[in-house]
């Protein structure tokens, strides 16, 4: 799952698709569609996007003083506060430290309980991996965050995700 961050009701437009146009120049189009289901044209917006993978939006939200949830939004009178919080962020490394983590893995298990005998067993799962985080990463997700609030207070509109 991934969440975007979007300046709500921020201009958009709708642009002929450039998968379309590639699909056409490489010769793999369906009549001139780069995919049957494709309408011809995507949305082009004036704002700035951010999308993240859930694990990222999910452990950033605290830090920048949101709830985290798979849906939400900031008033545009509180826009500036939410800027605020994420120049503190990007400004005192120590701030950001609580998201670094190592990359590993590791093996999942599930335990079964067995309701005849009450015994439990230990079943092998899918390996768990886990990509890490440095602060490089989050600096450019917070310095991302910072464009899209610098936009929408520039243009007096809150902020969305989902």
């Amino acid at each position: 799952m991934s969440i975007n961050f979007s300046a709500a009701g921020a201009p958009s437009r709708q642009v002929p698709c450039d998968f379309c146009k590639w699909a056409v120049e490489d010769g793999t189009d369906r009549d001139g569609r780069c995919d049957a289901t494709c309408p011809g044209t995507m949305t082009e917006y004036d704002s700035p996007i951010i999308n993240m993978s859930g694990d990222n939006a999910w452990d950033l939200m605290p830090l920048m003083g949101l709830t985290p949830a798979e849906y939400g939004s900031v008033e545009a009178a509180e826009v500036p506060n939410l800027l605020r919080r994420i120049i503190g962020l990007l400004n005192r490394e120590s701030a950001r430290q609580p998201l670094l983590r190592e990359a590993g893995e590791e093996q999942g298990v599930r335990v079964t309980v067995n309701d005849e005998t009450g015994l439990s067993t230990i079943e092998p799962m899918a390996r768990l991996i886990s990509l890490g985080n440095t602060d490089v990463q989050t600096v450019r997700r917070l310095e991302n965050m910072r464009d899209l609030c610098v936009y929408a207070v520039d243009h007096g509109l809150p902020i969305a995700w989902s």
